[in-house]
């Protein structure tokens, strides 16, 4: 592939990424539901939202960096923001395939690839992974900054955890009235801490894949 192409390729990319993410997003605190209401912060509870708002910002300034320069192979693009890139397609990845793989086969695919998801669950991340990974391939990652890539999902997983076991209250209804309610299903069975391992485990799991495939 030349570099041209390979330039134009990846500005494409995250020009997309970046706008239609930021695009979703604001329909979220504009947009009404059937109610009349709009979803607004409420949607910020999702790792989906934020995932894809951090792609979304690192595209953005990958972006900023590619039109200044107006070239993509020997930019000296600064190591942290390559971590970054690394990082937030992770988050991405992880929110593209539990939706593949565990939220579809339960929740039902039409539900999950539907409307404004079908860019947030499946076009927005292949576009960040394939970018990333074959567009932008000029530094290397090192193991050190595979488990930095931990932090995002952890702190997630405390926060999610959090409000579905501590802070969650019910009415006699059984309506939640505080905190979250379970809408990923990690508590099923009260077993909330098998979620927070496994998803835990394959997530640095395919933190090392990611790494693998880039450093080839």
């Amino acid at each position: 592939m030349s570099e041209v192409l390979q330039f134009y390729l990846s500005v494409a990319a995250n020009t997309i990424v970046f706008v239609v993410t930021i695009g979703i997003v604001v329909g979220y605190f504009t947009n009404k539901n059937e109610e009349g209401h709009a979803v607004g912060t409420r949607s910020l509870r999702y790792y989906t939202t934020l995932s894809n708002v951090f792609s979304a910002l690192v595209c953005g300034a990958f972006l900023f960096v590619e039109l200044k320069n107006c070239t993509l192979c020997g930019v000296p693009f600064p190591h942290w923001l390559i971590v970054l890139k690394y990082i937030s397609t992770a988050t991405v990845t992880c929110t593209m395939l539990t939706v593949l793989f565990f939220l579809g086969p339960t929740q039902g695919y039409g539900v999950m690839l539907g409307g404004t998801s079908l860019f947030t669950h499946l076009i927005g991340p292949l576009l960040a992974i394939l970018s990333f990974m074959l567009l932008e391939n000029f530094d290397s990652i090192s193991i050190k900054e595979a488990a930095l890539g931990l932090i995002p999902t952890i702190i997630y997983s405390a926060v999610y955890l959090s409000q579905v076991i501590i802070f969650q209250e019910k009415d006699r209804e059984g309506k939640v009235i505080k905190g979250w309610e379970d809408f990923y299903g990690f508590n099923r069975g009260g077993r909330w801490y098998v979620s927070l391992v496994v998803m835990n485990i394959l997530y640095f799991g395919l933190l090392l894949v990611l790494r693998l495939i880039y450093n080839r």
